[in-house]
């Protein structure tokens, strides 16, 4: 196990350590006076260096944890203050995740309808090509007023949608939106040209 360096650790981790290693040190003094052999002299005189070395770890040991303590409770403030930060943010999150969800779900609707309408397109593109009969011409100018509402209204679901995405400052969103509305204003300019109409822009 690598070993732990001081300047590693935070002010509350120095004084756990030194904490450790002050009770270590008066529970190897309990140890060793234990074993003394008081009724001679030279134990007794260990056992007076001993007690000396006690009260010396003693004094230090109250004082370390004091600081302990007091480190303690601004360790228990400052996890309070992250964990309501956390809290905050995540409300946060949650709404905004919400919110992303619901202009997904709006794309995802309109580009269903947009693909309900895309075989009539389709048909409409594939019977303008070449030179068109009258027949042709006039069934075309039925499907295109048919057509046109839809796609107006397509459109502008989908700038709308586009305005919310930059307002949520949903980038994606944005963009795909962007790319839908060009999409179907293009559908919209080549079903005007086949009439040889310009048509609203």
């Amino acid at each position: 196990m690598p070993s732990v360096r001081l300047e590693d650790l935070t002010p509350f981790g120095r004084l756990a350590l030194k904490l450790e290693r002050e009770f270590s040190e008066l529970s190897r003094a309990a140890e060793q006076i234990s074993r003394l052999d008081l009724e001679t002299d030279g134990g007794l005189d260990d056992g007076i260096k001993i007690l000396n070395r006690v009260s010396e770890y003693g004094e230090s040991l109250a004082g370390t944890m004091q600081q302990f303590s007091a480190s303690l409770q601004e360790a228990q403030v400052q996890a309070e203050a992250a964990a309501k930060l956390v809290a905050e943010r995540a409300q946060l999150i949650q709404t905004r995740r919400r919110r992303q969800d619901e202009l997904h779900e709006k794309l995802s609707r309109l580009k269903e309808d947009v693909g309900a309408t895309g075989a009539a397109l389709a048909g409409l593109g594939q019977s303008a090509q070449g030179a068109p009969s009258e027949d042709d011409k006039r069934r075309i100018a039925s499907e295109l007023s048919r057509l046109r509402e839809p796609l107006d209204r397509f459109i502008a679901a989908a700038q709308e949608l586009k305005a919310e995405a930059a307002r949520a400052n949903f980038r994606r969103l944005e963009r795909q939106a962007d790319s839908m509305v060009d999409s179907l204003q293009a559908s919209r300019r080549k079903i005007a040209q086949a009439l040889g109409d310009a048509g609203p822009r």
